[in-house]
């Protein structure tokens, strides 16, 4: 048990610092860094972006959109798993 116990312990400060080291990308980094903590949740234009990339990879949409950085879809996703799921 105290090998268990000592790898939860670890993983957990790897997670740490982990987050932090992600936080300091946010601010030292560029635009694309700082959008997986602050996706544009209010934008429509975001929403359709959203909608597009699901019809996308549920083979629906005939054509792919081109972005710079990361696809509307990944960026909520990354959104939810490396926000919220790492601090609840």
């Amino acid at each position: 048990m105290g090998y268990i116990r000592f790898a939860h312990f670890a993983a957990g400060y790897v997670l740490a610092i982990a987050l932090v080291f992600r936080l300091y990308w946010a601010f030292s980094g560029n635009q694309h860094a700082r959008q997986i903590f602050l996706p544009p949740l209010l934008n429509l234009h975001f929403w359709a972006g959203v909608w597009h990339e699901v019809l996308w990879y549920a083979f629906l949409a005939k054509e792919p959109r081109k972005y710079i950085g990361h696809n509307p879809l990944a960026l909520l996703a990354m959104h939810f798993v490396f926000v919220w799921a790492v601090l609840l």
